[in-house]
């Protein structure tokens, strides 16, 4: 049998924080990683922020949103078959 460890923590985001948000997210996969996590799950909208509402229709959001999650893959090591 396989396992895993699964860490899931609780982000407190802030609405339209992109950056600041992904610092967050960042600096808690790096604390799994070192506690020996394998993956690691944040809540919906942690990059934007909860509720974004009329925030996803700029797209600024959408562009900085993107850089965000690339940032965050380059950092992860991530070997994803499909990841650019």
């Amino acid at each position: 049998m396989i396992c895993y460890l699964l860490v899931m923590p609780q982000i407190n985001c802030t609405v339209g924080d992109i950056e600041g948000n992904s610092k967050r997210i960042l600096e808690m996969a790096g604390q799994a990683a070192a506690a020996g996590a394998d993956l690691l799950l944040t809540p919906e909208l942690s990059l934007t922020g909860y509720p974004p509402e009329d925030l996803l229709l700029r797209p600024v959001i959408s562009t900085s949103g993107h850089r965000a999650i690339d940032r965050a893959r380059r950092a992860s090591g991530c070997r994803c078959p499909n990841a650019p």
